[in-house]
């Protein structure tokens, strides 16, 4: 019985002492990527989200979302060791309907990725809504599932109930 008793004792303390180790090495890490992350959402992401904010979705390219296209760029060409590869290839594109979509889901994630790992405060679903509209589908089905989910719920329970007030009537 002892033999066990320190055997586990021997168990628990290995056990107790690699679970400290890897948790302080993920705390160590997130730190340095925390920086970085800070570092890149207010030099790139912030600014390329506060210049393409009001054009995100859009069906045509205007002389107006050109020119927040190329701010974009000089932002993109001026901190290039941060963008990321992904920023980087998407801008890269020559602009078209299409490239400008991948370009405005991409910044759309990046900006509510970087504001969810920093701990910033996301937009909420109804201002998405209000700008985007039904440019954005994602948004869109988010926004009906949010409204109808009330409706659904009380005829689901109406419905519950007329079944049961039926059962225990009989």
């Amino acid at each position: 019985m002892e033999d066990i008793f320190q055997w586990l004792t021997l168990v628990l303390s290995l056990l107790s002492t690699v679970s400290t180790l890897i948790l302080t090495w993920l705390l160590f890490k997130k730190e340095h990527n925390k920086t970085y992350l800070k570092e890149r959402y207010e030099k790139v992401i912030f600014p390329i989200f506060d210049i393409l904010e009001n054009h995100l979705y859009k069906k045509e390219i205007t002389p107006d979302v050109k020119q927040a296209i190329d701010k974009c760029k000089h932002i993109i060409n001026d901190n290039k060791l941060i963008v990321g590869g992904k920023l980087n290839y998407v801008f890269s594109l020559p602009l078209n309907k299409i490239n400008f979509q991948s370009i405005s889901k991409l910044v759309d994630k990046e900006y509510d990725e970087c504001c969810s790992s920093l701990g910033i405060p996301l937009r909420p679903l109804d201002k998405k809504m209000y700008t985007y509209r039904t440019r954005n589908l994602r948004v869109l089905i988010l926004g009906i599932i949010k409204y109808s989910l009330p409706l659904i719920a009380v005829i689901l329970l109406t419905t519950i109930l007329i079944l049961l007030s039926k059962i225990f009537l009989s």
